[in-house]
């Protein structure tokens, strides 16, 4: 029987999409085990413990928060909300907090509705717009290619440099306890 060429690519045509399917499929119910058994073994972690929440916390804010000594207080910047909303509910639950004390930058690009960006974070971080300093709308080019953020950079500022300091040294006690190496 002779090589059919059209046969073949109308059989190939018919299976991709099909082989694409359960590939995808096999991808997702991977996925799905994973955050069943992820999900199951955080439960067993203290997570109601004081103590764990500010050990998150301050690898959190060692890892994605500013650490000059020139800054009065606290500034955690992410573009993830998931990630800006663990940090602020971490700091809430570990620290006596004054509200009127938190402030919100936000570096947008050009794509981003200013307002419905503001309503959006305000909504998430529990943290009226009064309290937002300027918005800073990123200057690049449109034809420039780079990466679109979903709610663009937010930096969830506290104004107290004594639980900035507290956090950071936390977070150099785990790294001394648990790192391989005395470092200065």
């Amino acid at each position: 029987m002779p090589f059919d060429k059209k046969a073949m690519a109308e059989h190939l045509a018919k299976i991709r999409p099909l082989a694409g399917r359960m590939k995808t499929k096999i991808r997702l119910d991977g996925l799905e085990k994973i955050r069943i058994s992820i999900e199951e073994e955080v439960s067993s972690y203290p997570l109601k413990s004081k103590d764990f929440q500010k050990s998150l916390l301050a690898m959190l804010y060692w890892a994605e928060g500013s650490k000059h000594e020139r800054i009065s207080g606290l500034k955690f910047t992410n573009t993830d909300p998931k990630l800006i909303d663990l940090f602020a509910s971490l700091l809430r639950n570990c620290y006596e907090i004054n509200e009127a004390r938190f402030r919100i930058y936000l570096q947008l690009h050009y794509y981003h509705p200013v307002k419905k960006t503001k309503q959006f974070w305000s909504n998430l971080l529990h943290i009226p717009e009064a309290q937002f300093n300027a918005t800073t709308i990123k200057k690049r080019s449109r034809k420039k290619r780079f990466r679109k953020n979903f709610m663009g950079i937010c930096s969830l500022c506290y104004l107290s440099s004594d639980i900035r300091k507290e956090i950071l040294a936390i977070g150099y006690a785990i790294q001394k306890q648990i790192g391989n190496h005395d470092i200065i």
